[in-house]
């Protein structure tokens, strides 16, 4: 798996530890405009290619259909970057908001739907709070094999788990290879 992150700040540190615990068979990529967080970022993972713009990185190597391209930058900088990473013919994932109006939104999953190419938007705004250690413990759960599902909801306080678990408004199943990334 390739991993191409856009944005080498925090968020972009972030997803790059993730990846890390998910597969140590990944290579990853970065995009920053400023010198300082490129080399941050590398300080941290010296095996990181970096670039000092987005099409330079995209354009670096043939996408391959595992790749995937993080954007990690602020929301203002979310609709660009995804449109030339959908159109490099990679996978993306957006930190929120996916983008700053409606129509930004629809043009992005629209170029995703047409090209074939997932379209994903996280958070990690939650990380180290209280209820998080609850929803780790329910993946580990899902990771040791104690459980086959887990089910997140965002509407009420509906987490659950188990495998008769049923899809619930504002959530969604998390595979167990999903699991072992937090």
């Amino acid at each position: 798996m390739r991993l191409y992150i856009i944005g080498a700040g925090v968020i972009g540190l972030t997803h790059a530890a993730a990846a890390k615990k998910i597969s140590k068979d990944f290579s990853i990529k970065v995009a920053d405009t400023s010198p300082a967080a490129l080399a941050t970022f590398q300080a941290q993972y010296p095996d990181a290619n970096t670039y000092p713009n987005v099409q330079e990185m995209l354009d670096s190597e043939e996408a391959k259909p595992d790749d995937i391209v993080i954007i990690a930058t602020p929301p203002f900088a979310h609709y660009e970057p995804t449109l030339a990473a959908i159109k490099s013919g990679r996978h993306v994932l957006c930190e929120k908001p996916l983008a700053m109006s409606l129509s930004e939104a629809e043009e992005m999953t629209a170029l995703a739907e047409e090209s074939g190419k997932y379209l994903g938007c996280c958070s990690v705004r939650f990380k180290g709070m209280r209820h998080m250690e609850t929803v780790k413990s329910i993946l580990q759960s899902v990771r040791s094999g104690k459980s086959t599902t887990a089910l997140l909801s965002t509407s009420g306080s509906a987490a659950a788990q188990g495998s008769n678990t049923s899809r619930k408004a504002g959530g969604s199943s998390i595979p167990p290879k999903a699991a072992e990334a937090y």
